[in-house]
C-alpha cells in the first residue's frame, strides 16, 4: 500500500511548485515506470483524500505508465514488453540474450494551474 504514501510526495511536489500563495491546480500528470507497482485506483483515491482543501482539491490527478523493453545484448533490437505477459529471453531477430530495462519510479510531469 505505498499508493499513500506517493500521494502525499505528489501532492507535496505539486502544493511546492505553485507560483503563486493563491494559484490552484486543475491537473497533475504523474508518469509510473513499469515497474513501480503502482495500482491507479488506489493512487487516485489517497490523492484526492488527501488534496481535500488544499489548493490541488478536485484537481485530476492523471497517471502515464511508461512500458519496459526487451533489449537484446547482441544487436541492441528492442521490444516493448507489457509485465502481463511472459518475459521472452532470446531475441527474435539475432538469437541473442534479451534483457529487461524499465524504470521503476514515479515522477510529477506537468502541472495546470488557475489563477
Amino acid at each position: 500500500m505505498h499508493e499513500a504514501g506517493l500521494a502525499r510526495s505528489i501532492l507535496r511536489t505539486a502544493l511546492g511548485s505553485l507560483p503563486r500563495p493563491n494559484a490552484g491546480i486543475s491537473k497533475i500528470v504523474v508518469v509510473a515506470g513499469a515497474l513501480s507497482a503502482v495500482e491507479r485506483e488506489s493512487l487516485e483515491m489517497y490523492f484526492h483524500e488527501l488534496s481535500r482543501n488544499t489548493a490541488a482539491d478536485g484537481a485530476a490527478l492523471e497517471i502515464r505508465f511508461e512500458r519496459a523493453k526487451l533489449v537484446c545484448r547482441a544487436c541492441g533490437n528492442e521490444m516493448d514488453f507489457d509485465a502481463k505477459q511472459p518475459v521472452i529471453p532470446i531475441c527474435e531477430k539475432c538469437g541473442g540474450h534479451n534483457h529487461l530495462t524499465a524504470n521503476s519510479g514515479v515522477y510529477v510531469d506537468s502541472m495546470e494551474i488557475e489563477g
